[in-house]
């Protein structure tokens, strides 16, 4: 790896004109950067996922807005384990 360094640092000093070795390495940071650039996807797409994180928001809701730690049968309703 030191190899590798002590090469780059050698073709930013075959760059430089005039002692400018800090434009001469931004010079080389451009010449290196890909010409494309792939942005990925950060959607989410996973329904059973989706699903999940909007059940926990509803008890989160519950939660936030009961005066009480919610009991079972309460974690049930908001879950929609129990009919009404």
């Amino acid at each position: 790896m030191n190899a590798i360094r002590v090469r780059q640092e050698s073709d930013a000093d075959s760059l430089a004109v005039g002692g400018d070795r800090a434009a001469a390495e931004r010079d080389e940071a451009k010449r290196r950067r890909p010409s494309v650039i792939v942005k990925p996807d950060l959607r989410l797409q996973d329904p059973a996922a989706l699903a999940e994180i909007e059940l926990f928001g509803e008890v989160m809701v519950a939660a936030a807005s009961s005066d009480h730690p919610l009991s079972p049968d309460e974690l049930d309703e908001v879950l929609g384990l129990v009919e009404h």
